[in-house]
């Protein structure tokens, strides 16, 4: 059972607010790319993300994951903060990936995550070249920028 005093409660009531199922959450398909654009939208989760083989990646946030109980999200008897609703309310336009993106919504996603990380926190441009191998063999010039636009909401 999951209490209000774990550092995953307050995560959950996000996805939970998202329609993700328990089921969703415990193949952790959405949860890093989810609770990383809930954090930048302003939830202010303590979970810090360091880019990895594919994208940013929180190592806490995994094994916590790891050790969930398979609780029906929908069960958890709880408000959210307003600080969390909000959040929720700003990412839930990213949820759907534009048709000319031509992505399923995981993938879509992780490119928004992957674009908001590189442009909020290692500060490079995207356009002149300056791409990790994950984006520049995995995804066109276009959906990088539908992506950089569709991000713009983060920045308030």
């Amino acid at each position: 059972m999951i209490s209000a005093s774990t550092d995953l409660f307050e995560p959950l009531l996000g996805l939970r607010d998202l329609g993700l199922s328990s089921t969703q959450i415990a193949s952790d398909q959405e949860v890093q790319q989810l609770v990383y654009l809930l954090d930048r939208a302003g939830a202010r989760f303590n979970y810090r993300f360091k880019w990895d083989v594919f994208g940013p990646y929180s190592v806490e946030l995994a094994e916590e994951i790891a050790d969930f109980d398979g609780q029906e999200a929908s069960d958890l008897d709880a408000t959210p903060s307003q600080q969390l609703a909000d959040a929720v309310e700003t990412i839930r336009p990213l949820l759907v990936p534009p048709a000319d993106a031509h992505l399923s919504r995981p993938v879509w996603l992780r490119l928004i995550m992957c674009v908001d990380f590189i442009c909020s926190r290692a500060h490079l441009a995207l356009n002149n070249g300056d791409r990790p191998p994950l984006l520049k063999h995995n995804f066109t010039q276009e959906q990088i920028e539908l992506a950089r636009n569709a991000r713009a909401v983060l920045d308030g």
